[in-house]
């Protein structure tokens, strides 16, 4: 009998926590790869008689249809930066990292490096758009954000000054939250890294999640069958 309330209550358990895993793997953060965005179309008014006019309702020019955080605003998001060595030697100046535009991302998506992680235009507080260089060869600048990982293969994207060409540059190091990369000037960054999707949006921790729910699981329907006895 006792046999027979275990196997009951592991069955009933392992369909619950089947069912509420199954929701948490679903709540996915939804995909903004290949979203394009729909095109504004403007359709010339329709000529009609003074009638027409008066009893056509009039649309409020101040309603405006939402609109979603693009991706660059996102890639943009929550990282930050400081100058650390002028050519070797070392500083400490914070970095002002700017949004880029979709198209300069586009274009080096385009290169095929891997999944996008950030995206920033970078300049050095101390010597804001490169005038009057505090450099002569190189600046090292420590970069900032949980998308940072240790053990990614991370390929920073950089436009040098004054071109349109993507060089491909191997950062310093990456650990946990820090990405050391060294430049010969400072202007549009792209990081990415093999084998991860573009970093759009925050993903929650399903398998933690996934573990405490079994847990949960577990453990009430191991009181009931204690309690049974």
């Amino acid at each position: 009998m006792k046999m027979r309330k275990f196997v009951v209550g592991l069955v009933a358990s392992a369909l619950v926590v089947a069912s509420m895993a199954t929701t948490v793997f679903a709540a996915k953060s939804p995909s903004t790869d290949n979203v394009t965005p729909t095109p504004t179309v403007t359709t010339a008014p329709s000529k009609s008689d003074d009638s027409d006019k008066s009893t056509s309702p009039k649309k409020s020019s101040s309603s405006k249809s939402s609109s979603t955080k693009s991706n660059a605003a996102v890639f943009a998001s929550n990282i930050s930066g400081e100058v650390i060595k002028y050519d070797g030697v070392d500083v400490s100046s914070p970095a002002i990292l700017k949004q880029l535009s979709d198209s300069i991302i586009a274009s080096a998506k385009a290169l095929g490096t891997g999944g996008i992680l950030k995206a920033v235009d970078c300049e050095d507080s101390a010597n804001p758009n490169g005038k009057g260089v505090l450099y002569q060869d190189t600046i090292t600048v420590r970069f900032r954000s949980s998308a940072f990982k240790a053990g990614m293969k991370i390929t920073v994207l950089h436009q040098p000054d004054g071109s349109s060409d993507w060089e491909k540059i191997t950062p310093d190091s990456v650990s946990d939250g820090e990405c050391v990369v060294t430049f010969t000037s400072l202007s549009p960054v792209v990081f990415t890294a093999e084998g991860v999707s573009d970093k759009t949006g925050e993903t929650a921790p399903v398998l933690p999640i996934a573990a405490a729910i079994c847990l949960a699981g577990v453990v009430f329907f191991g009181t009931k069958i204690r309690f049974a006895k």
